[in-house]
């Protein structure tokens, strides 16, 4: 597939207590579309009693209230900004608008690296002017990070 590639890192581990929570939003620009290829997730818990976490991709209706921004950084350096926007941080949710994209999947939080690759051909696809989320169900309070490849 052509076009630019570029990071979303979450810029820190990310507490997220015993909710459903966004960890980010990808919100794509009403000019173009976008494909994820790959993403990763991991927690760093040390406790073996830790119950997993659920990971998926919701196509989400609106933006919720964001309190932070990740700027994509370009894969390699030099490509031109992303047109995508990308929001975390919540403090309230956006609205789920019912269709999981991917997953779900049962992630452990126990010093794990979940690392997801999607065939070429068969990569999460988004349609100009739309949201999709990062999301976790965490039965307990877990330290997450998580982080994507998007291209445009």
């Amino acid at each position: 597939m052509a076009g630019h590639k570029y990071n979303v890192p979450m810029p820190t581990f990310l507490n997220v207590g015993a909710i459903t929570r966004t960890l980010f939003q990808l919100i794509t620009p009403s000019t173009r579309r976008l494909w994820v290829p790959e993403f990763h997730i991991s927690g760093r818990s040390v406790s073996s009693t830790d119950i997993p976490y659920i990971v998926k991709w919701v196509r989400q209706t609106n933006a919720g209230t964001p309190t932070t921004s990740i700027t994509p950084a370009p894969i390699p350096e030099g490509y031109p900004p992303a047109l995508t926007t990308v929001a975390s941080g919540f403090s309230a949710e956006p609205t789920d608008g019912g269709v999981i994209a991917r997953g779900p999947w049962l992630v452990s939080p126990v010093g794990t690296l979940f690392d997801f690759q999607m065939p070429e051909g068969e990569e999460l696809d988004m349609a100009v002017s739309s949201r999709l989320g990062l999301v976790v169900i965490c039965p307990q309070a877990c330290d997450l990070v998580a982080s994507c490849v998007i291209q445009e």
